[in-house]
């Protein structure tokens, strides 16, 4: 049986009060599966951030519950809830968040700082390679493209190999050829190091590259594609 990464079960988000309630998910259940590339796709306004943000914990869900390696996220503290996403999640989201004062190595190794952890730096030296930041490790955020930027972005997320990396439109402020190279190394990167992905996406053409697709209507689990249905 294949191991079981995340799942969840009748997830649901209300914002606003009264008539001004506004349901951005409802009732969703997923199971994901340990090394396989999701896409979660729809149109704006369809859920699919605030999806996103109740399964990385990085939201409370107003109904349903969620589970990262048999860990269910709402028994946790606040402190716990930080560590386990510090340690077996990965986050990439449109606008980079890379600190600018922050060399390239230094963004990409602070997780292991931030846990208090010694730097692996065989697996840094890997990375760098991996997503052609090598000669680029003693730059700026500054200093660099939004392509550039973004892969760097990469590194740090699965720099403490996490259980499952989350990204959020990665590809949304990146030009046509940026974007194709991004997916090309997201797609190296699960299949050489068995990665779990989730990615958010509006574009049915990134989808596409996933293994599964996701589609999200009004807050709605539609639909679950496979590839070989694509």
């Amino acid at each position: 049986m294949t191991d079981i990464v995340l799942s969840c079960k009748d997830l649901g988000k209300i914002y606003g009060t009264k008539q001004n309630q506004v349901q951005a998910v409802t009732g969703v259940n997923l199971k994901l599966q340990k090394g396989k590339f999701y896409c979660i796709i729809g149109k704006s306004g369809s859920g699919k951030t605030t999806l996103l943000h109740l399964l990385a914990g990085m939201e409370k869900p107003d109904s349903g519950t969620v589970w990262l390696n048999g860990v269910e996220l709402s028994q946790l503290t606040e402190v716990s809830l930080a560590r386990l996403r510090r340690r077996h999640m990965g986050f990439v989201f449109q606008d980079y968040q890379l600190l600018p004062e922050l060399t390239v190595e230094e963004n990409i190794c602070l997780p292991f700082l931030l846990d208090k952890k010694e730097i692996d730096f065989d697996w840094l030296k890997i990375l760098l390679e991996a997503l052609s930041l090598t000669e680029l490790q003693n730059r700026y955020p500054t200093e660099l493209s939004g392509g550039e930027q973004q892969r760097t972005a990469v590194a740090r997320a699965i720099s403490q190999r996490p259980s499952i990396l989350f990204a959020d439109e990665p590809t949304g402020n990146l030009d046509k050829k940026t974007s194709e190279e991004l997916l090309d190394f997201l797609l190296k990167l699960h299949r050489k190091y068995d990665l779990t992905i989730l990615l958010v996406t509006h574009d049915l053409d990134i989808a596409r590259c996933g293994d599964e697709i996701l589609l999200l209507e009004d807050g709605c689990l539609k639909t679950v594609m496979k590839a070989d249905e694509k």
